[in-house]
């Protein structure tokens, strides 16, 4: 069973692999700082995030496939971030044709997006404690593991099919938008939940 001090540990190897890529990235081009400095900020971010939602419901309460599910999506999201600055640092320092090996990632980070949100509907925790009903919360559930899998599918035929320079922006719009529908699907059912 993964703990408290396990999970840290791993969140800050990752926090600590992104932030050295990306400082890296930065003295390799300084020009690109912005690009650089959300490159340093998402680990961390990503990192606070996990503290709050373990201190409002603690590691051990959750399910086995919950605790796999969202270890893996913690880490999953690190490997992202890494490989995606580790891509920029290849571009700087190597001479490769960085059009195919940017569609490659652009699909693989698609499939995963696809896998998380088909994976999304299946964990089940204990229903009791959630803040909603059990009908309410597999919907959400439903709804949001749909939403990932349409916005991973959106995410792999822009890499697929448009220009490199089109794609990224095409498959970010796809992902907020899905991270918005979810939010507001999940605002709504909390808005619901205290009238009755």
């Amino acid at each position: 069973m993964m703990t408290h001090k396990r999970f840290h540990t791993i969140i800050a190897m990752l926090t600590l692999l992104v932030a050295g890529l990306s400082v890296t990235n930065w003295y390799f081009k300084p020009e690109n700082a912005s690009t650089w400095a959300i490159g340093l900020a998402a680990m961390p971010v990503i990192w606070a995030i996990v503290t709050i939602i373990i201190r409002l419901r603690p590691l051990t309460s959750y399910s086995e496939a919950e605790r796999r599910f969202f270890t893996a999506s913690v880490f999953v999201a690190g490997l992202m971030l890494a490989g995606a600055q580790g891509l920029k640092l290849t571009d700087t320092l190597g001479d490769f044709d960085m059009n195919f090996l940017d569609r490659v990632w652009g699909v693989a980070i698609g499939a995963v997006l696809v896998i998380m949100g088909n994976i999304m509907p299946k964990i089940l925790g204990p229903l009791s404690a959630k803040r909603c009903s059990p009908s309410a919360t597999q919907s959400i559930q439903r709804f949001s593991g749909w939403s990932f899998v349409l916005a991973g599918l959106a995410w792999i035929m822009a890499w697929a099919v448009l220009p490199v320079t089109q794609a990224n922006t095409v498959a970010m719009v796809s992902v907020a938008s899905s991270v918005v529908l979810v939010m507001l699907r999940c605002t709504w059912a909390l808005a619901t939940s205290r009238r009755t």
